[in-house]
């Protein structure tokens, strides 16, 4: 179906994430009939507990033919059900690493402004470069915007869905589709390389929606504090978590100049601060994610001094970060209920295909609040790369329906091309792969269900500043 030309415009000027509006403005031309004014995290999480995994793949080329070397091992059955509709959130393009939110460092004790981006604060630079040895590579891109490895991630894994009758554990899409996002930089630019890649032969739609990356329940800065630091002293970091920043440490180097800021980082003890999680603990994160994606770009990792296998192993260092700021319903309503929201009204209205492009924040979001889990080699439990997608399938079998879950990833990021792999979700609440869709839809409904201490601060709020509460930094 021929799809009219459209014009994507973000209503809030203010980016999300790692985002900020001193980036400026991209523009972006994904053909000849469709403009796009654009205005402009891997996350996971660390799981305690084993589980079997089962897993579906093959290599993505042209013809869209799965390759048959990939060893592929059959998923679960959709108890021969109707697949009435399908909902993928889908994690953003890889992208270029953005700025040093000074502030978090240091908690706001040296008058630094918290999240302004790139602005240094005494002793601490705004920049990535100001806190290793060497400098980084030249990305090639605006800060925080796709790389262009990035939007091919999306543009394949986009290719793999529309010919999903030829991957085992794909299977085909129900139409129409129709692509979200919440119109940021690196959001609208990943929907429409999936837009792209659709082609003019399938019927699919696409709109901003700006509460994608929102929450639906206020929270005030004391509550917040008293959770998130609940949540420190209740988890634990991993055993090894010493060794861990020394190594990371070894792959930035040292100079001089660069290991007094360092222990300028490190005088800072752990603590809350504009609602994250202040101290040396958030540097060790963006440094660890920023090499993440010198991987996904297919950079040299770590100036030639960390392999793949290593950057496995630093990942719980951003885990770690990650897993407090949303380890609580609460949190994760505060943060991101309003596309759990969504998906509930989608669900009680299914109707092809609805892909969400968000990030790894909202992926964690919706991971704590319908508690889900599952592992995703190599990279590990509960892992977001970039491209990766949460998948709900809306399954009718008589006269009921179920919500399956499943992830689809690109194990090797780094190669040329997009292996689809799918492995099992498994549901807190059934400790199965599917719920009920009755279920399913009060569990969305309970994102918006705040408790009594939230809705008497939300009480306070006017519009606007319920608005700002509500799409909080995240850090």
């Amino acid at each position: 179906f021929a799809k009219p030309a459209m014009t994507i415009r973000a209503d809030n000027p203010t980016m999300n994430g790692y985002s900020s509006v001193s980036q400026g403005e991209a523009q972006a031309e994904v053909s000849g009939r469709r403009h796009v004014r654009l205005v402009g995290c891997l996350l996971g999480g660390m799981l305690a507990v084993a589980m079997v995994v089962t897993i579906a793949g093959g290599h993505a080329n042209p013809e869209g033919q799965a390759n048959p070397d990939v060893p592929r091992i059959a998923l679960e059955e959709l108890d021969d059900g109707h697949v009435e509709s399908t909902y993928l959130l889908v994690r953003h393009c890889a992208r270029a690493p953005s700025y040093v939110r000074t502030g978090i460092i240091d908690g706001g004790g040296k008058g630094s402004g918290g999240f302004v981006a790139s602005a240094a604060t005494e002793g601490l630079p705004g920049t990535l470069g100001g806190y290793t040895a060497e400098a980084w590579p030249d990305w090639g891109v605006a800060p925080a915007a796709c790389l262009p490895r990035g939007t091919a991630l999306l543009q394949e894994l986009a290719k793999i869905l529309k010919h999903g009758e030829k991957f085992e554990g794909i299977g085909a899409l129900p139409l129409p589709v129709s692509v979200v996002n919440n119109g940021a930089v690196r959001f609208n630019q990943s929907a429409n390389a999936m837009i792209e890649a659709f082609g003019d032969d399938m019927e699919v739609t696409a709109s901003v929606l700006p509460g994608l990356q929102a929450g639906s329940c206020a929270m005030s800065g004391e509550t917040k504090a008293k959770a998130l630091k609940e949540q420190i002293a209740r988890v634990p970091k991993p055993q090894n978590w010493t060794q861990l920043v020394e190594k990371l440490k070894e792959v930035i180097g040292r100079t001089a100049n660069n290991s007094k800021v360092l222990e300028l980082v490190e005088s800072y003890r752990t603590g809350v601060h504009y609602g994250c999680i202040s101290g040396p603990d958030y540097l060790w994160s963006v440094l660890v994610e920023s090499l993440q994606e010198e991987y996904n770009a297919q950079l040299e990792l770590g100036w030639g001094r960390l392999t793949p296998d290593e950057l496995y192993e630093l990942l719980p260092l951003h885990f770690y970060y990650y897993d407090m700021l949303f380890a609580t319903d609460d949190l994760a309503k505060h943060r991101m209920g309003q596309f759990v929201a969504h998906l509930g009204s989608w669900a009680k209205h299914p109707d092809g295909t609805k892909i969400a492009v968000g990030s790894e924040v909202t992926q964690l979001g919706v991971t704590q609040l319908f508690n889900l889990s599952y592992h995703a080699p190599p990279l590990g439990y509960l892992a977001r790369p970039p491209g990766g997608a949460f998948r709900f399938r809306h399954v009718a079998t008589g006269d009921s329906s179920r919500i399956h879950a499943d992830f689809i990833y690109d194990p090797a990021l780094a190669s040329e091309v997009y292996t689809p792999v799918v492995v099992p979700v498994t549901f807190g609440l059934t400790q199965t792969t599917s719920v009920d869709l009755k279920e399913f839809v009060e569990i969305c409904e309970r994102a918006v269900t705040c408790s009594p201490s939230s809705a008497a601060f939300a009480d306070t709020l006017d519009q606007h500043e319920f608005k700002k509460n509500t799409r909080d930094q995240f850090c």
